[in-house]
């Protein structure tokens, strides 16, 4: 459990770190190389991302497969694994880097303005990107080696050096004067020697590895798991972008604007702790090929109980601070509207975290084609409630539309789970997973509530309302989410005083 603890923050760091140095050097990029530099970088980066549409997700079927045979102690099956998955993404890799090579010209024909930028260096750019793109391949592959050993403690150390070394250095450079290719091969040879680190740690991993070309039954299971994740993947990308087409095609590209701050915004708040329960992942994959559905069940009731709890907290906040944040940050007619979509896409995503632990214990039993199947269905029933919603209600009526289809999904998932996954009491496990923080959501909201009726019209009551709920909401939290186990743990951290009885 401490084990697990400690790999769900260490990934969680990895994300935190480099989105924060993100921030602190975009603006040095963008004063450093100029709008037409900057959004040339900006376009590049779009169709090498576009390209991984090639990648069938085999690193979910290499996480999940290497990991069951780690847990069976069974070495030359993890050899196998390992071998077709560096022969598809080197594979991968190439196919893209020549696509990329190939029509370099056309791309940037139809992408680039020529009077913002000289066609041939536009050219060369995306030409030097085609090394990068392999790279990349390799890169996400490698990473998930440690990740399905369940060391995740290596993984983030390399996401952190690699997402905060590499733009704080392409910030160096373009502060000395560095162009755009300039830039492109810094990358590309941080990349180059990020693999190579990768390499070595492998091998490390996993002393005496040998290539071996899996036998048939095996690769025919990981590429039929890895496929279904695949449409997983789809069928959720689809879903999580077709609201702004939806928006554009029913009212104007301006609404499209005003929905999308909102959206941007509590999905990247909400969106954090996901990296919390990632680690279930490969965990669950241990565990069940071991038989260990118990510990399983164990480990998904106390992730859902503790990131729900988290969300309960950040949505929390959301209510809170919302509006103030808008009406500072775009002014008071956005923020009328802009605030209830911020709230209602923030239930949403507070639902939706009810499923992520439960998903990837699905993933990890190898039933993708499960997980894959509701991806669709709720694609399907999604974009039909966004229409519906769009045409009823603008905007707040899709983000309306995306809370109910999150209600309706997630209640239908979690009963098929207890169901048919890990047979079990639904309503144990809602209460389990959404009592404590609903109690901490409800003490937060009337704590908010009271420092408004005592200040009201205070310059920053929303702010003095937020740390308030927060404060007591961090009390309230240790008392009902964190379990007398982790409590325990946690005192022991504190030193002598903490392990006193």
């Amino acid at each position: 459990m401490t084990g697990l603890a400690r790999s769900a923050l260490n990934n969680l760091v990895a994300a935190v770190l480099p989105a924060l140095v993100m921030l602190f050097t975009v603006p040095i990029l963008i004063r450093g190389l100029g709008d037409a530099q900057y959004g040339l970088l900006v376009i590049l980066s779009s169709v090498t991302g576009y390209l991984s549409v090639l990648d069938l997700n085999l690193t979910a079927g290499s996480i999940r497969f290497l990991a069951a045979a780690k847990a069976r102690d069974e070495q030359e099956e993890s050899w196998q694994v390992l071998s077709l998955g560096a022969a598809f993404y080197v594979a991968i890799g190439l196919l893209g880097a020549v696509l990329i090579w190939m029509f370099a010209g056309p791309l940037v024909d139809a992408l680039v303005d020529a009077r913002l930028y000289a066609r041939d260096q536009a050219v060369q750019v995306l030409r030097i990107t085609a090394l990068g793109f392999l790279l990349g391949q390799l890169y996400s592959f490698l990473l998930s080696v440690p990740q399905a050993l369940q060391r995740y403690d290596l993984s983030a150390r390399v996401e952190v050096v690699n997402g905060s070394l590499v733009p704080l250095c392409t910030a160096g450079i373009v502060l000395l004067g560095a162009d755009l290719v300039g830039v492109t091969w810094l990358r590309n040879g941080a990349a180059l020697l990020v693999v190579g680190a990768l390499v070595v740690m492998v091998q490390r991993l996993l002393p005496g590895l040998r290539w071996r070309w899996p036998r048939a039954a095996l690769r025919n299971e990981l590429l039929a798991f890895s496929g279904f994740a695949y449409l997983n993947r789809l069928a959720s990308l689809s879903y999580q972008h077709s609201d702004k087409i939806v928006i554009a095609a029913v009212l104007d590209v301006r609404q499209v604007a005003l929905y999308t701050v909102p959206v941007l915004l509590a999905n990247r708040i909400m969106g954090t702790t996901f990296r919390l329960t990632q680690v279930l992942f490969p965990a669950s994959s241990a565990l069940l090929a071991q038989g260990r559905q118990d510990e399983v069940q164990q480990l998904m009731g106390l992730g859902m109980r503790l990131v729900f709890g988290i969300n309960a907290m950040a949505v929390v906040g959301v209510l809170l601070l919302g509006d103030w944040f808008l009406t500072h940050w775009l002014g008071r007619d956005y923020a009328q509207t802009g605030g209830l979509v911020l709230t209602l896409v923030a239930l949403g995503a507070l639902v939706d975290s009810l499923t992520n632990a439960p998903a990837l214990v699905t993933d990890g039993a190898g039933r993708t084609r499960d997980t894959g199947m509701f991806a669709i269905s709720r694609a399907a029933v999604g974009l039909l409630a966004l229409y519906l919603g769009a045409r009823w209600g603008g905007i707040v009526g899709v983000a309306a539309s995306h809370l109910l289809v999150s209600v309706l999904f997630t209640m239908l998932f979690l009963a098929y789970f207890c169901r048919s996954v890990l047979p079990m009491s639904l309503v144990a496990l809602l209460r389990e997973a959404l009592l404590p923080g609903l109690i901490v959501g409800a003490a937060g909201l009337l704590t908010g509530w009271i420092v408004g009726v005592a200040l009201p019209g205070w310059p920053g009551e929303a702010p003095l309302q937020v740390s308030a709920a927060m404060l007591v909401m961090g009390v309230v939290s240790w008392g009902c989410v964190l379990t007398p186990a982790l409590r325990q743990r946690v005192l022991a951290r504190l030193g002598p005083a903490g392990r006193a009885p």
